[in-house]
């Protein structure tokens, strides 16, 4: 008909007509079903309703994947990679590119509607409410304890002030045990050190050691105010690494990494309290029924999930965490409402700390590049990282159109000048070669340099034919290795030989 609708005696859907379209489509009826429910496709009767089913039946196989699958990650609104493979040409290499990043990491597409969108349940919240009411046990016995010290001579209390405040200077030490001795009354010592963060009231202990006419003053006996100063230092610190051991055991992550996410990185949903700190305060020997500290520890949850995943450290999960566009851990959504974080952001981390193998998994190399004072600095510490030329690399960088430090922040940019120079090694030629060669209209001579590029330098017995791939399919091969695996048969077919000793059958 005129308006694109079949002909299908009155009929205006293709639900009609299962029998004749589940064959033609090679779809079951349940998967049918499943695209005729999604953004993808639609139930009319129409030309372009039953292309669109034809499509995705097709780049479901193409890519190996479910139908379900595909509905589950295909979609700009519903799908959880927020991408339309059949908006454009290039939505559609995006999306294979996304699908592949997904495969390499091994996550499942569950895991990830969890983590990134709180789908479906990735925990046992049951669990959750028994871990949590066996640390507000701990904790109650850790506070009914601390009640029965005494400091005497004051090395117990300098001991454990020396342990709580490491990171604060000497003489601010010193002072705080002055305050305790009452030869000091200065409050700027309490309020430097006294902070929410480690879940010290500033206030409290000005009353209790300072404002003689609080209620809460304690007096002026030294032994009094020593032991009323230590039992709060110490509860602290034991209250502290209950939290950190609890978590280490039930997410089955190294102490330091728990320490630095509940201590340094989470916070409590909706509020600016620290994820530990919340922790801290939790009571009751029952499982809780609210559900601040039920979402604080699943923030912790899917935050541990994802270290896991990329095997994230300690020392590195607070630098990578949120960065540009990277995933930010401290922002996943833990109930009904937040905001669903993108696996756009999710990849791009994973694709960032991917770099780490080029340099060896040198310890926080990423932030020692982007942390030198200037671009060629930069780029001299990449090389070296990397074993690369330093030369080679800051003239392809700059013909990239690089030239800040700023630059290497994005990962894009690495993985660019990683490609320059690994095609390179691969083929034997250095990156300047390369970077001479990657002009969009080559002339005569630099097309035949590409056709025939210069043997490498290093030598090889007689008679032994050389290895090296051919030039040509290895820079196609590094720029879109989904197409050339996935794609229609006719595409394939169009691979021809590129030399006696480099067949191209595609796969």
């Amino acid at each position: 008909m005129g308006d694109g609708t079949l002909q299908g005696e009155g009929q205006t859907n293709l639900g009609a007509h299962l029998e004749v379209v589940l064959p033609a489509l090679q779809l079951s009826e349940a998967d049918y079903q499943r695209l005729v429910d999604s953004e993808l496709a639609g139930d009319a009767l129409t030309f372009a309703n039953l292309t669109g089913l034809l499509r995705c039946a097709l780049l479901a196989k193409a890519l190996r994947l479910s139908v379900e699958k595909l509905v589950t990650l295909a979609g700009v609104s519903a799908g959880l990679l927020a991408s339309d493979p059949f908006a454009s040409s290039a939505e559609t290499r995006r999306f294979v590119a996304m699908v592949d990043g997904l495969r390499a990491s091994g996550v499942t597409s569950a895991e990830l509607d969890w983590l990134l969108r709180d789908v479906g349940e990735g925990v046992d919240l049951g669990q959750i409410g028994l871990d949590l009411a066996v640390l507000g046990r701990g904790l109650a016995v850790i506070e009914e304890e601390c009640q029965q010290l005494v400091d005497p001579d004051g090395a117990a209390l300098a001991t454990n002030v020396d342990a709580l405040f490491a990171d604060a200077s000497v003489q601010q030490r010193s002072d705080l045990l002055a305050i305790v001795e009452g030869s000091s009354q200065d409050e700027a010592t309490i309020d430097a050190l006294f902070v929410a963060a480690l879940d010290l009231d500033a206030g409290a202990a000005k009353a209790a050691l300072l404002d003689d006419q609080s209620p809460s003053y304690i007096g002026a006996d030294v032994p009094t105010r020593r032991a009323w100063l230590l039992v709060v230092i110490v509860s602290v610190l034991r209250r502290r690494a209950l939290v950190v051991d609890t978590l280490s055991a039930s997410l089955s992550i190294p102490a330091a990494l728990a320490s630095e996410l509940a201590f340094g990185l989470l916070h409590e949903p909706g509020t600016t309290t620290l994820a530990g700190v919340s922790l801290m305060r939790t009571t009751g020997a029952e499982p809780p029924t609210t559900e601040p500290p039920t979402n604080t520890w699943l923030r912790l949850a899917k935050a541990a999930a994802v270290c896991q995943q990329l095997e994230l450290g300690a020392d590195e999960v607070t630098w990578y965490s949120g960065r540009g566009d990277w995933l930010d851990l401290d922002a996943l959504p833990v109930q009904t409402g937040d905001a669903a974080a993108s696996f756009d952001a999710w990849n791009r981390l994973r694709e960032a700390l991917g770099l780490r193998s080029a340099w060896k998994r040198e310890p926080m190399a990423h932030a020692s590049v982007v942390g030198e004072a200037s671009f060629s600095a930069a780029v001299a510490r990449l090389a070296q990282l990397c074993g690369w030329d330093a030369n080679a690399l800051e003239a392809a960088a700059t013909s990239l159109g690089y030239g800040q430090v700023a630059d290497f922040e994005n990962e894009r940019a690495l993985q660019r000048l990683r490609t320059i120079a690994e095609t390179g090694a691969r083929v034997g030629l250095g990156v300047d070669v390369l970077d001479g060669w990657a002009s969009q209209a080559p002339d005569v001579a630099q097309a035949t340099a590409i056709k025939r590029p210069p043997a490498p330098s290093t030598t090889r017995p007689a008679g032994q034919r050389s290895r090296r791939p051919c030039a040509t399919r290895s820079a196609s091969s590094s720029e879109t290795p989904s197409s050339t695996r996935y794609w229609h048969s006719s595409t394939l077919a169009r691979a021809t030989t590129c030399s006696s000793t480099c067949s191209s059958t595609w796969r």
